[in-house]
């Protein structure tokens, strides 16, 4: 005899461990077990929904590979779009790549248009982005754009507990982007 618990049964009593995960901070544990237990989408509803509150936008997990691209803002701004490379760094499976990528991708949603205006305030007006060789090379605009996403995702990394292998995949990439003239600007040295 084998007894199988209900849909319903499951996600309330997900619901009960995700609200206890959320309350003593322990939302990557959370995310893993929701990752096992329900898929993907529901550890990407948890963060994006109950943690932060960004109800301002959908997010879409898309189980394919594209590239390097952990995520991205659809082009018309109608969504966000969650891929296979967001749930690990450095080869390694780490849940908070997830919220790494989420709280990044939110970024862009929310401050792209004043990141853009600050570019173009220093004259930085390149915003072109294309990949060779599976590396995306960025005009100055773009880079500085990115560079400021990701300075802002060191300080959330350390506000909302990412592992350190993710906050050093953060300054990695906020460098990588960084020009000298940039840096002053986004870092004030």
């Amino acid at each position: 005899m084998s007894y199988n618990l209900s849909d319903s049964y499951k996600d309330d009593i997900l619901g009960k461990i995700e609200d206890y995960g959320t309350k003593n901070n322990r939302v990557a544990d959370v995310m893993n077990l929701d990752m096992k237990e329900s898929g993907v989408q529901r550890a990407v509803d948890y963060y994006s929904q109950k943690v932060r509150g960004y109800n301002d936008i959908s997010f879409k997990y898309d189980a394919i590979s594209n590239g390097s691209t952990r995520g991205e803002l659809l082009p018309d701004r109608s969504g966000i779009k969650i891929y296979d490379a967001a749930l690990e760094v450095n080869g390694q499976k780490d849940a908070t790549s997830l919220m790494a990528t989420i709280d990044h991708e939110h970024n862009h949603f929310q401050f792209n248009d004043k990141w853009i205006a600050e570019a173009k305030r220093h004259n930085f007006n390149d915003f072109s982005q294309r990949m060779i060789d599976g590396k995306i090379y960025r005009g100055s605009g773009a880079a500085f754009v990115e560079a400021s996403n990701y300075n802002l995702g060191v300080s959330q990394g350390s506000q909302f507990n990412y592992s350190k292998n993710v906050i050093k995949y953060l300054e990695t990439e906020r460098d990588g982007n960084l020009t000298w003239q940039s840096k002053i600007i986004i870092q004030g040295f």
